[in-house]
């Protein structure tokens, strides 16, 4: 019996598609799999770099006291010092330097709602 190809229409463009047997469907199915994992992972690494990139532009996971005053509505450096002595906020320091942890901060400010 001879295979005929079946036109299928889509939305985007006609195909053709051929039905096959055996060996040779299983290599077409492996091949198949292969080509839409690599197009995921290219896809996946290509959104990874993206948002590293964005991370870089201004969406920083630590800022300085300033910014977190900003954030948290707080024109002290005492109270600042009261959140951290009592390990409400993360934070990292480094002699004088000291960065807040971002998602802490928001974390911070969404279990205070009243």
């Amino acid at each position: 019996m001879a295979k005929t190809p079946l036109k299928l229409h889509s939305i985007f463009s006609p195909m053709k598609v051929i039905l096959k047997e055996g060996d040779e469907a299983k290599n077409f199915f492996e091949e198949l799999v292969n080509r839409v994992a690599d197009s995921v992972v290219v896809r996946f690494e290509k959104r990874l770099k993206e948002i590293e990139n964005s991370s870089e532009k201004g969406n920083e996971k630590w800022v300085s006291t300033n910014e977190a005053k900003q954030l948290l509505g707080i024109k002290s450096n005492k109270k600042m010092q009261a959140l951290r002595d009592q390990n409400l906020i993360k934070f990292s320091q480094h002699g004088r330097i000291i960065r807040y942890h971002k998602p802490s901060l928001y974390e911070f400010l969404e279990k205070n709602v009243v």
